[in-house]
């Protein structure tokens, strides 16, 4: 789904927009909602990638800031954070009767 969702926004290119103000209105909202996801947007030597603790986000790779935090958002909003950046955290694997390494005294 995630492959589906960057590939449609890769082909898509930029959003036309009635007025510089409304396309400024938009890269705000995008802006607004992307700040309260974990990560943030970086700049790199072929353009923007949003990165999450120590690993980029490789499919959010694109020319330009805006860009970059559209395709997380589009993805974020679909698929949610644990799926979108692969954060899968499991309290249950914590434990050592979860991996069979129960106290054998």
């Amino acid at each position: 789904m995630k492959n589906e969702i960057v590939q449609f926004d890769e082909r898509f290119g930029e959003w036309g927009h009635e007025t510089e103000e409304t396309e400024r209105d938009y890269e705000q909202q995008i802006r607004d909602r992307v700040e309260t996801y974990n990560g943030y947007a970086s700049q790199v030597n072929s353009g923007w990638v949003w990165i999450v603790g120590c690993n980029e986000q490789r499919w959010s790779r694109r020319s330009t800031r805006h860009a970059c935090e559209r395709v997380v958002y589009q993805v974020v909003e679909h698929l949610g954070e644990e799926d979108a950046f692969d954060l899968y955290t499991n309290d249950e694997f914590d434990d050592a009767a979860s991996f069979g390494g129960e106290d054998r005294a």
